[in-house]
C-alpha cells in the first residue's frame, strides 16, 4: 500500500511538472495545475515521507510531532464523545423501558387492590369510603347508617360545605334509584352536595340524572384516580430501595395516618342494618 502511494505522489509530481512546462497552456493555468498537483502528491505520500519532506523543507521535527500529536488528541477526543453520545442514547433507551414497565406494574397493582375491594363485604366497603374520605380531606364525617338513613351512607364537609356520600358496592351497573336516593337524602339533611361512590360504573340514565340534579359519582376509575394518588404520594415520600405501600384495606389502620386505608372487616351489623 506504501509503494502504491509513493508511486502515485510520484505520478502527480511529473504530471504537475508537465504542466508547468506547458506551452499551450496560459502562465496562470500551468501555476495553478502545478500547484495542486503538487497539493495532491503531498498528501498522497505516506506519513513518514511527508514528515521527512517537512523536515528537508525546514521545519521542526519535533513541532511537527507536537502537531500530530494534538491531531491524535483531537481524533480521540471525538471518538470518545461518539462513545459517550451512543452510551447516553443506551440510557435513554433504558430509561424508557424501565419507566414503562413501572407504568405496568402499576397498572397492574391498581387493578388487583381493585380487585381486593370488589371482595369487601357492603360494611367493609363502608368502612374504606369513610377512610377515604378522611385522605382526601373531608372533615367531621358522621355515620349516617341507621334502620332509615334517607338514602346516604356518610356526612361529612369540607370547609364550609356539606357533603352526603353513599357508598355502594354492587357487582353490576347502577342505575338510576341510587341517584335519586341520594338527591333524597341531599333534602332531608338539607345539604350542599351530594355523591355516590362506587367499585362499579354508572349506567347513562344514570349519568344522566346525576347531571340534571348535581350529584357527584364516584366510578371504579375515580377510586383508581385516588389509588394513583396514594402511590405517587408514597413513591416520593420513600426510598426507591422501600416497596410502594399498599391503599388495600388493612385490619390493623383505624386512624388517618400515612398508612394504608384499612380493611375494617369486622362484623358492624349494628351501624349498617339495612344492608
Amino acid at each position: 500500500m506504501k509503494t502504491f502511494r509513493i508511486i502515485m505522489a510520484a505520478l502527480f509530481g511529473i504530471s504537475g511538472i508537465a504542466l508547468l512546462f506547458d506551452a499551450s497552456s496560459t502562465l496562470s493555468e500551468r501555476l495553478g495545475g502545478f500547484g495542486i498537483s503538487l497539493v495532491f502528491a503531498y498528501f498522497i505520500l505516506p506519513k513518514f515521507l511527508r514528515l521527512i519532506l517537512l523536515e528537508k523543507l525546514g521545519f521542526d521535527h519535533s513541532r511537527l510531532n507536537h502537531l500530530n500529536k494534538i491531531n491524535q488528541e483531537i481524533e480521540h477526543s471525538a471518538a470518545e464523545k461518539k462513545h459517550i453520545k451512543n452510551e447516553l442514547q443506551d440510557l435513554n433507551k433504558q430509561k424508557k423501558k424501565i419507566v414503562h414497565e413501572m407504568d405496568r406494574v402499576q397498572r397492574k397493582s391498581f387493578e388487583f387492590e381493585l380487585q381486593k375491594i370488589d371482595q369487601l363485604t357492603q360494611v367493609e366497603f363502608g368502612r374504606y369510603c369513610e377512610q377515604l374520605l378522611k385522605k382526601i380531606g373531608y372533615s367531621d364525617i358522621n355515620n349516617a347508617v341507621n334502620s332509615d338513613n334517607q338514602g346516604l351512607d356518610l356526612l361529612a364537609t369540607m370547609g364550609t360545605t356539606s357533603y352526603g356520600f353513599q357508598c355502594r358496592k354492587h357487582s353490576s351497573v347502577l342505575g338510576n334509584s341510587i341517584v335519586q336516593q341520594v338527591l333524597a337524602g341531599k333534602t332531608f339533611y338539607k345539604l350542599d352536595k351530594v355523591s355516590v361512590i362506587s367499585n362499579n360504573y354508572f349506567s347513562a340514565s344514570a349519568k344522566q340524572l346525576a347531571q340534571e340534579g348535581n350529584v357527584e359519582l364516584w366510578d371504579r376509575d375515580t377510586l383508581k384516580e385516588y389509588l394513583s394518588d396514594k402511590y405517587s404520594a408514597d413513591r416520593n415520600s420513600k426510598n426507591e430501595s422501600e416497596n410502594l405501600e399498599s391503599l388495600s384495606p388493612s385490619i390493623e389502620s383505624e386512624t388517618v395516618s400515612s398508612e394504608p386505608l384499612p380493611n375494617l372487616i369486622e362484623n358492624d351489623d349494628s351501624d349498617w342494618s339495612d344492608f
